[in-house]
């Protein structure tokens, strides 16, 4: 169980990670005008986010926490 939790929680701060680089790419294009890459950034960091959003549940639901 402690494993699973620290697995989790290793890989919500992962997908933080690559949260933080997608964002970063967005404001570049969105600097560069390019739309297509700021909509393709977009939906990456969204879908992302849904993922960490499982992950941290799973951490929660582990841990007993709420």
């Amino acid at each position: 169980m402690q494993t699973d939790v620290n697995i989790n929680s290793l890989a919500a701060l992962g997908l933080m990670e690559e949260i933080f680089a997608n964002y970063h790419a967005y404001r570049v294009a969105k600097q560069a005008g390019d739309t297509g890459e700021m909509a393709l950034r977009r939906a990456k960091i969204e879908t992302l986010a849904a993922e960490q959003r499982r992950v941290i549940a799973a951490v929660c639901r582990d841990t007993g926490a709420q």
